[in-house]
Order: C-alpha cells, then structure tokens, then sequence
C-alpha cells in the first residue's frame, strides 16, 4: 500500500479524522521515509482482482515506516508514566492493573540491576587506576558500591543537563559530525565530577565530593 493509498483508505475509514489509529492494538508514535534495504529489506504484498496475492522482497527504493509502540512496551521503558483505565468490567480491569504492575516492578528492578553493574565497573576502574594495581575481591566492591548506591545514587541523580547536552566531535576525511556520547559514558562523566573513590591497604572507600556552590 502506497501513501496515497493508506490516505486514502484512513479518509474512508475515519472521514472525521479524530479516531485513533493503531497498528496492532499498539498507538502509531512515529512515521518516516527510509531506504528500503534499511533494518531488513521492504516486503510488499499486492492482492490482484482475482484475490490472489503475490509477493515481493526489494532493497530498491524508499518506505515509509510506521512505528507503533503499546502502553505494555512504553511502561517497560518508562516505568513511572501513568496509565489511565477505561474498562467496564472489574475483572478485565483488575487483571490489567495487575499486569501493568508487575510490568513496573519488574523494569524497575532490571533498570536498577543494569545501573548498578555500570557504577560497579566505574568503581573498580577508578579504584584501579588510581592505585595502580587491580581489585581480587570484587565481593567487597560489590559490598561497598552498592551500600553507596542504594544511599546516595539510584533514581536520586539525574544526569545534569550540561552533560546531556554535550557532544563529541569527530571527523569522517572532511566531514564534520557530532556524536551523542553513551549512556554509560554520560554516567561516568558525572561520577567523575562527583564521587571519589579511594583503595588503599584492602579497604574500598567511596563518598560524595563537596557540592560547588556557584555565585
């Protein structure tokens, strides 16, 4: 189906234009033209006047693709976003509810276990280098990081804006480009700017640096 096409088809569908399209159940949250051969190649499927379809797998051209996303896949991702219910039945709601709960629950508990293994390596790569020798026992580090962790870093410290907003320049032969660093490079930036970590005679210490006071 063509642009004008599927146009077409919506302005017949819908001629007000206020339902709500869904690919799937799931809300459309994006729409853009890309290569054909891009993240898989184009499959179109036409259906002749005798209902019969015939098929056809092309990297030529251009598409447009059309990304849906469901409340289950957006709470996934963001965890704390709120969800309103518009179902009449109190067993089908109790049994959305339920599952949109645990799906918190448990993105939260990935997104903290995922968080705390990258300030983990940060710490024995700090206490590394600054000591010039490795850490055996990573079961203190582990002890230690995350005591700190839980006190003083988790869903408390937002990556500052300035960070964020900072980008690393490269060249590609004469080609300027502007690259958004990591999520783990971002992190590290800001525990560099605001952690010390210290090794020293087998003892792991890690406290927060004075806050700069700008005037």
């Amino acid at each position: 189906m063509k642009t004008k096409d599927l146009i077409k088809a919506l302005q017949e569908a819908d001629p007000s234009g206020e339902i709500e399209c869904t690919v799937e159940n799931g809300s459309i949250v994006t729409v853009y033209t890309d290569a054909a051969y891009w993240d898989g190649r184009m499959q179109i499927l036409e259906q002749g006047k005798d209902w019969r379809w015939k098929g056809k797998v092309t990297e030529r051209g251009k598409k447009v693709i059309i990304r849906s996303m469901t409340v289950i896949d957006a709470v996934v991702d963001y965890p704390d976003m709120s969800v309103e219910y518009e179902i009449g039945n109190p067993e089908e709601l109790e049994r959305w509810q339920k599952i949109i709960e645990k799906i918190r629950v448990k993105s939260k508990e990935i997104e903290r276990n995922a968080e705390f293994e990258l300030f983990k390596r940060y710490v024995i790569d700090t206490a590394s280098k600054e000591t010039m020798e490795g850490i055996d026992d990573e079961k203190i580090v582990k002890e230690v990081a995350e005591e700190f962790f839980i006190a003083n870093l988790f869903q408390k410290d937002k990556i500052p804006q300035d960070i964020l907003d900072h980008r690393i320049t490269e060249y590609r032969g004469d080609k300027k480009h502007e690259i958004i660093p990591s999520y783990n490079d971002m992190r590290r930036t800001q525990w560099e700017r605001e952690i010390d970590v210290f090794y020293q005679d087998g003892k792991l210490t890690i406290k927060k640096k004075p806050a700069i006071i700008k005037v």
